[in-house]
């Protein structure tokens, strides 16, 4: 028996600019701290295999948090470097004109770096959803939500989570 893909369509890397929020989660046996910051970042998408309405996708997007540090300045307070899978669905079909709805999964791990990450190196799983929108015929708007998932644990001993929303624009080549 064998199973083969069929390539529908030309293969693409697809660039992305987004802006969004991430929250911090510090928590130990007597408190618990959650930290907001102002995400901007990028990210890259190549596909590895397609049909004409799903697509995997090896995809990247690393971010920088901007937010109040411990010392109560403003600063660089993360940086996150994600790598993994992502299998999306639907934005391809539709409208001549290119305007049509997807979504997306996706998971991989997640190096983690800033002032939360102070004890050994963090490199985690991490999960993705994506809701796009497609508006333009090489164009899309995303919303992004991910997480780290796994435990971590600081110097101090509190465990450390990170979620992520997202707003981003996208374009292929």
């Amino acid at each position: 028996m064998t199973l083969s893909f069929v390539v529908a369509r030309a293969q693409s890397v697809e660039g992305e600019v987004f802006v969004g929020a991430e929250a911090s989660l510090e928590k130990n046996d007597s408190s618990s701290t959650s930290r907001g910051s102002f995400a901007l970042g990028g990210g890259l998408s190549w596909a590895i295999a397609s049909t004409a309405s799903v697509d995997l996708n090896v995809h990247t997007f690393p971010m920088f948090c901007f937010g109040t540090n411990k010392e109560g300045s403003f600063d660089i307070t993360q940086f996150h470097l994600p790598m993994g899978l992502l299998l999306r669905f639907g934005e391809y079909d539709g409208d001549p004109r290119g305007m049509t709805i997807g979504g997306g999964v996706g998971a991989g791990y997640a190096f983690s770096a800033g002032m939360l990450a102070t004890k050994n190196t963090d490199l985690r799983p991490y999960i993705e959803v994506e809701v796009m929108l497609r508006l333009f015929k090489r164009g899309l708007f995303k919303l992004r939500y991910n997480t780290i998932i796994g435990p971590y644990t600081d110097a101090l001993g509190s465990s450390i989570s990170y979620h992520t929303l997202c707003i981003i624009g996208s374009t292929s080549w």
